[in-house]
């Protein structure tokens, strides 16, 4: 990951999405849970929110690329656990770029 990004890490959507408006993250990477997952939609549809880049980490099997997960979730992109830390480095600055 490039130098000066801070992460933080919450258990639970609830606490993310309260986060979330009080720190304005640049970039959100949530894991495939149905809470998560609603969370993802959530942001996406909201005016405020909505620009924010969502990376979405599943175990699940991927056959359609995780297409069908990503128009489910409205993330940006969705990428398959375990993933290398290359790849993840890749996604973000590809996002925040």
């Amino acid at each position: 990951m490039r130098v000066g990004h801070q992460v933080a890490v919450f258990s639970c959507a609830a606490d993310a999405h309260r986060q979330i408006e009080i720190q304005r993250p640049a970039l959100i990477i949530i894991d495939d849970s149905a809470s998560a997952v609603a969370l993802s939609r959530q942001l996406k549809h909201d005016v405020e929110w909505g620009a924010i880049p969502i990376v979405l980490s599943t175990a699940q099997l991927l056959n359609d690329g995780g297409a069908a997960l990503r128009r489910e979730s409205g993330a940006d992109v969705v990428i398959m656990k375990p993933w290398r830390r290359e790849e993840l480095e890749a996604v973000m600055n590809a996002l925040l770029s």
